[in-house]
Parts: structure tokens; C-alpha cells; sequence
């Protein structure tokens, strides 16, 4: 019951805010001399429509916001997106994504369904990559399984990359910034064969030496470097049919597992088991090994569409390729050799690695109606097949660096492996959906989607694995019919209201053979062989506006959502084990208001504030636990900012952005045990731009706020990046 008030009175509260803005805003009608709020087309269900009147809460960055927020990376656009985080630690691949308090941990699926030109990401790992000639970005909130199949419990990112042109142009970036930054990025396009075929390419380096010292070894412990390139091709294969090809190609390396341990004493070199401090960021790094990463991804997808008098038939071939390996010292990360605090053959303090091999190919078909018509239908089916081999081996610290061990452990005249735990999985899965759109009048529309996915997962452990039986076969399949229900009701052409229920699902897997009994052993509760699925179920209401003669957009949004068998993680540090357990019942409920307007020549602004009320309500290892908070939720986020252009001389204009994004309270872990407090983090961008160039100066993290990237129960900290800046000079042609 006193769950239940907590809802209606959150509900309440922005239910008044919102409406209250809504009713300001109209009554506003004295319109500053501006440019209009851009109109943007977004796919979220599969075709294109007006964001404004779309019935799902979506955040879209045209190709102009892009380059105007220097987006380059996931980060920089999230960032942006009330109700969402990411946390970049560990290594390049590892990111863990909430979204309206459905998160992502370690060697798990997504919160969210990632497609790029159509083509569904298959590895977690691919998520944080450079972006390349990126034409626009959309993120959905809310369970999208209905269209987007497994995973997509918490939304969806669709990311449109730049397409060919029929004349011949191309750009070149060049820039450089603190931490011995440089980067360059360039791009060539232009027509293959006259109204026959065109091409776009693109290519970006960036190197940096790093931020975060090592008092030991000298130098830096983050340093990274990430080469990418990616090619489009587009032909026009007959009156009906084209094609588009996408090829996409990096490869990352940099430092990783920059942890401490809190209960450890660096400057004393023992062991004190102080408890962990979220708020802690006295840190130093002092390991005897620098941590090293080395990831690979090949991504090529083929899109063929038929245009036909009643609609489209689209078909999306693709294959993915990922290999990344890394390692470093295991805990507690200090410049000692292998201890053994808790006995023989447990060592702390040795080398931990982790090697993943990812293969998958995957095809969709879409049979999709015209939309000029009040009955509006898609249907489609989806298959991908995937390999992945992951092992997490232990080595002994000998003094003689880091040894890399991925699919064997070492040899005889290496250091010893002491533990090596490796396993490969075979997974198939196979979906069927569809949907309905009706104008039931000129105001109204109904919609209804259905989808049933069913996966298959196989793992088969290593001959070498010594967690458990090498050789062992275990296999689970888990489906879903995931539903999705929605009401648009248009009052004008500038005010839509919208109301939704919606059900995903997240895959269950394995954990690697013999970790629970480990677990169970050294006393850690919660930890299965078996991960079970993760199922949403949730409500939304949303209004969407435009006012002041278009010169500004409200949103506003509430949902509440009910999570069984929430995933989340856990750290075994006795044998470098990750991993995965899941909470029975987690209820979420929270909303957005976004608010965006013109307010004067070359003068626009924004302001969001979203929150997410999480509550444990049912947790059957753990009774103790029930009524606290949920793991990696922020209790709010807050967006503001504004960018300001202006003409100075000639065809010469001025630049000026500001982006304020404020992290709220947060914890990390279903016991509680220590929460971040807010994190404040303030990026800036300035310069001059003529008709084909641009000279940019920015800054992340311009006032240096010092926080905790990511916190791990039992006192595992990892820092987040202190403030960087550097300038960018670009040149069109």
C-alpha cells in the first residue's frame, strides 16, 4: 500500500508540473523572431513518421544536432537523454546502460534492442564504437519487444547512418587535447556509376596517453587508441529493387581494469577490509602489471527492399564478428606478486584476463504496408545464430608482465594458471512479429504489435575449464509473447496525448560452470548455474506539444513498470569469477519532462528532468533486502543547456554551447550497502564556423567533478574520467 501512494503521489506531482508547463506554454503566444524547432521523421515502429505524433517517447538527434553536440560516441549522445545513463569502466567493451531503471551488467544482454541501418547488434561488446557519418539517432524508451524482439526490455536505439551522394564531396577532422589527445576523422563520397550506384566512406584514429597516473610504473593507466572505418554502398538494381551495403571495421586498444579495492591499505600494503565507500575517490594506482585490451569488430550487413503498389518488402542480412581480450593485475591491483591471504592455490594480486570470440549472422524479413492509408500493417521474421567462447583465466604474477592465455591456459615454461574458467555457447534464436496502426478517426489512432521470440542456448565448457567437469553440455531455451498495446489522440496538429502497455523479456544464460558452487561455499548467496530471463510488464501516458508557433516542443511522460527476476552482478574475488544473479520482483515507476524552445535569433535552449522511483519488492535469497532500492538506478537525472549562433563577419559565425547533466543519488547493489551521491558534470563548446570550415574549442567534465565511475559490492571502485578539453579544426569540400 505504502508502495502503491509513493506511485500516485510520484505520478501526481509530475502529472501537475507537466500540465502545469503545458497550460504556461500555450498561453504564450507571443513568438520570438527565431528559427522553428526542427520537425523530425523517426522509424520507431519500422516506418517513418513524425516524431511529434509517433505514441512512443523517443529522443532524436537529426544529423545538425550531431555535429553540433560533437557526438562521437554513445556516451555523448546518452548523455543527453533524461532516465538514461552509462558507465564506462573495465575495459572498451564493457558499458553498462540503465534506462528508466532497467540496467545492464557484466557478459549479460542489453537493456536495449541496438540497430544500425536495420541491422541488430548481436555482442554488448559492439555498443561503445566510434560513430561514423552518423545521419541521426533515436532512442526509445520503454519495452519495445513488440517490434524489436529479446532484450529490448528497457528500449531501442535506432542509428541511421549517412547515405551516398550523387556529387562528389568529403570532409576532413583534424583535433588534439590534453592527455596527449589527437584525432582525425575524414569522409569521401560521391557516385559510382551514374544514377546507378554511389558511395560513401569514412575513417576515423584517435590516440590519447591517458589521465589517471601510475605512481608505480610511471605513465598513465587509460591510455587508448581506436582506429574505425566504415563503408556505405547504395545501387539502384532495377526499377523496384535496391540495395545498400554496410561495411564497418575498428580496432581498440588502451588500458583496462583500473580498479582499486577499498579494503585494501596501498600505502600500508595489507589488507585493512575497511567497508566499501561509494564516495571514495581517494585512489591510487600502484599495479606491478599495466593493464592492456585489445578488441576487434567486423560488422557487414546487406539491406534489399522491393517497392510495390502495396507496400515494401525489406530483407536484412548480416554478419558480426567480435574478438577482444584483456588483462591486468587481479585484486587488490597493488604492485605486490601473487598473495595468498585466504590459502594455497587462492591467489589475490595474480593476473586476470578475460578473452571473448564472437561470431553471428542474423536475417530479417519485413513485409510493410504504404502508410497513405487509415489500416496500416507490418509483418516480419528474424533468425540469428551465434558462437561465443569466453574464458577468464587467473595467472600467477611472477614479475615477468602479463602473459595473454585466451582459448588454453599457459604452458610449461609460463606462469601458472590457477584457474581457468572457459566455456562456449552456441545460441539460436528465431522470432515472428507484426503490427497494426488504424485511424479509427481523423484524431485517433489505435495500434497493436505482437511478437514471440524463442532462444536456445547451449554451453559446452572448455576441456581445459577447472571451475567444474570440463566437456559439460547444458542447454535452456526461454521465450516470450511480448504484446504491445497504444492509443494516440491528436487535439491538433501541435498537441498529442498517448497511452501504452507493453511487454519484453531479457534472455536468461549460464554462469561459467562451477561458480555457484564456489559461491555457495565461500558463503555469497543468490548465485545459480542458471540465470533465469528477465520480463517487463509497463504502463505509459505521454503528452507531446508544440507551442509558441512552433517555436518550441514540451514532452511529458509517466511510467511505472514491474521487473521479474531483475538481472544484476556480482564480483567473486577469491577466483576472478563475474557473475550474474537475479533479483524475483523489482517495481519501477517514474516520467520525464523535456522542454525545448527558440527564444531568440540563433538562441535555443533546453531543460529535462526525469526520475525513477525503484523499490526491491520481493527477493527470496535475500527477505532483508526487500524495500530498498535497486541496483544502478539513479534516483533522477537532470538535462539543461543551450546553444547560441550568431553571425560575426561575412559568412563568419559564432559558436557557443553549454550541456549541464546532473546525475542523481544512486546505489549498487540490492543490499545498499553504499550510495554515490549526485554527480554534476558540465560540457562546453565554442569557436567560429565559416561556409565550409569550423574551428571548435570543448570540454567534458569542464569543472573536473572527481566521482566514482562505477562502485562493485564489496569495495571494487573504478574513477570515472577527470576533465578533458582540446579543439577541433574541420574542412568541408
Amino acid at each position: 500500500m505504502q508502495h502503491l501512494l509513493r506511485q500516485q503521489l510520484c505520478a501526481g506531482v509530475l502529472i501537475s508540473a507537466g500540465f502545469g508547463t503545458i497550460s504556461a506554454a500555450l498561453a504564450d503566444t507571443a513568438a520570438p523572431a527565431a528559427a522553428l524547432v526542427e520537425e523530425i521523421v523517426v522509424t520507431a515502429r519500422l516506418r517513418s513518421e513524425s516524431l511529434a505524433e509517433v505514441p512512443v517517447t523517443v529522443n532524436a538527434f537529426s544529423r545538425q544536432d550531431i555535429e553540433d553536440a560533437g557526438i562521437r560516441r554513445p556516451n555523448d549522445y546518452l548523455s543527453l537523454v533524461p532516465n538514461v545513463t552509462l558507465v564506462e569502466a573495465q575495459n572498451a567493451g564493457t558499458t553498462f546502460l540503465t534506462i528508466r531503471g532497467i540496467t545492464q551488467v557484466r557478459n549479460n544482454e542489453p537493456p536495449v534492442a541496438v540497430a544500425v541501418d536495420g541491422m541488430l547488434q548481436t555482442s554488448p561488446n559492439q555498443f561503445n564504437q566510434a560513430l561514423l557519418d552518423m545521419a541521426q539517432i533515436e532512442v526509445l524508451k520503454g519495452p519495445q519487444g513488440a517490434l524489436y524482439g529479446r532484450n529490448a526490455i528497457g528500449g531501442a536505439i535506432n542509428i541511421t547512418t549517412r547515405g551516398p551522394s550523387d556529387e562528389f564531396s568529403g570532409r576532413v577532422q583534424v583535433g588534439a587535447g590534453n592527455g596527449e589527445r589527437f584525432e582525425g576523422r575524414a569522409s569521401l563520397a560521391g557516385p559510382l556509376a551514374a544514377g546507378k550506384a554511389w558511395y560513401r566512406i569514412a575513417a576515423s584514429w584517435s590516440d590519447r596517453d591517458g589521465y589517471l597516473e601510475n605512481v608505480n610504473l610511471g605513465g598513465h593507466v587509460d591510455p587508448l587508441e581506436d582506429k574505425s572505418i566504415q563503408l556505405r554502398l547504395d545501387w539502384l538494381l532495377s526499377d523496384a529493387w535496391t540495395a545498400d551495403l554496410r561495411f564497418y571495421a575498428s580496432n581498440t586498444e588502451g588500458g583496462s581494469l583500473n580498479y582499486n579495492w577499498q579494503a585494501y591499505d596501498y600505502e600500508l600494503d595489507a589488507f585493512t577490509f575497511a567497508p566499501g565507500d561509494a564516495n571514495n575517490t581517494d585512489l591510487i594506482y600502484e599495479q606491478n602489471n599495466r593493464g592492456e585490451n585489445d578488441r576487434d569488430i567486423l560488422e557487414a550487413a546487406i539491406k534489399l527492399e522491393r517497392e510495390a503498389s502495396w507496400g515494401t518488402l525489406t530483407s536484412i542480412t548480416s554478419f558480426n564478428r567480435l574478438e577482444e581480450w584483456y588483462g591486468s593485475d587481479q585484486a587488490p591491483y597493488s604492485e605486490s606478486l601473487t598473495q595468498y591471504p585466504f590459502g594455497p592455490g587462492i591467489p589475490f594480486d595474480g593476473i586476470a584476463q578475460q578473452y571473448w570470440d564472437v561470431d553471428a549472422f542474423s536475417q530479417e524479413l519485413r513485409l510493410t504496408s504504404r502508410s497513405d492509408q487509415p489500416l496500416r500493417w507490418l509483418l516480419g521474421a528474424y533468425y540469428v545464430g551465434s558462437d561465443r567462447f569466453i574464458s577468464s583465466p587467473v595467472v600467477d604474477d611472477t614479475g615477468t608482465g602479463i602473459v595473454r592465455v585466451e582459448r588454453r591456459p599457459t604452458g610449461a615454461r609460463e606462469p601458472a594458471t590457477f584457474s581457468f574458467l572457459a566455456d562456449d555457447n552456441d545460441n539460436t534464436a528465431f522470432a515472428v512479429f507484426g503490427q497494426l496502426n488504424y485511424d479509427v478517426t481523423d484524431s485517433f489512432e489505435a495500434s497493436v504489435a505482437l511478437r514471440y521470440d524463442e532462444d536456445e542456448r547451449i554451453q559446452t565448457t572448455s576441456p581445459f575449464h577447472t571451475g567444474g567437469p570440463p566437456n559439460e553440455r547444458r542447454g535452456e531455451t526461454f521465450d516470450k509473447l511480448q504484446p504491445k498495446v497504444s492509443l494516440r489522440y491528436s487535439f491538433s496538429e501541435s498537441a498529442n496525448l498517448f497511452a501504452s502497455y507493453s511487454e519484453g523479456f531479457r534472455s536468461g544464460q549460464f554462469n561459467q560452470s562451477g561458480t555457484a558452487a564456489a559461491a555457495i561455499a565461500a558463503g555469497v548467496n543468490g548465485v545459480f548455474d542458471v540465470v533465469g530471463q528477465e520480463e517487463t510488464r509497463a504502463f505509459e501516458v505521454g503528452f507531446k506539444g508544440r507551442m509558441m508557433d512552433g517555436l518550441a516542443s514540451l514532452n511529458v511522460s509517466l511510467f511505472t513498470t514491474d521487473v521479474d527476476g531483475q538481472q544484476y552482478f556480482l564480483f567473486f574475488a577469491p577466483t576472478s569469477s563475474q557473475v550474474l544473479a537475479g533479483i524475483d520482483r523489482v517495481d519501477l515507476v517514474g516520467g520525464e519532462i523535456e522542454l525545448s524552445a527558440a527564444v531568440a535569433e540563433g538562441l535555443e535552449i533546453y531543460a529535462a528532468y526525469g526520475f525513477t522511483d525503484s523499490e526491491i519488492e520481493e527477493y527470496n535469497v535475500q527477505p532483508a533486502f526487500v524495500g530498498n532500492k535497486a541496483p544502478y538506478v539513479p534516483r533522477d537525472t537532470v538535462n539543461l543547456g543551450f546553444q547560441y549562433r550568431a553571425p560575426v563577419a561575412g559568412d563568419v559565425k559564432l559558436l557557443l554551447r553549454g550541456d549541464y547533466q546532473r546525475r542523481g543519488k544512486q546505489y549498487w547493489d540490492p543490499d545498499n550497502s553504499s550510495a554515490r551521491n549526485a554527480v554534476s558534470l558540465v560540457g562546453v563548446r565554442a569557436g567560429l564556423e565559416g561556409e565550409r570550415w569550423s574551428l571548435i574549442a570543448w570540454s567534458k567534465n569542464l569543472l573536473d567533478e572527481t566521482y566514482l565511475a562505477e562502485y562493485v559490492l564489496g569495495g571494487f571502485v573504478h574513477l570515472a574520467e577527470p576533465r578533458s578539453y582540446g579543439f577541433e579544426f574541420t574542412y568541408n569540400f
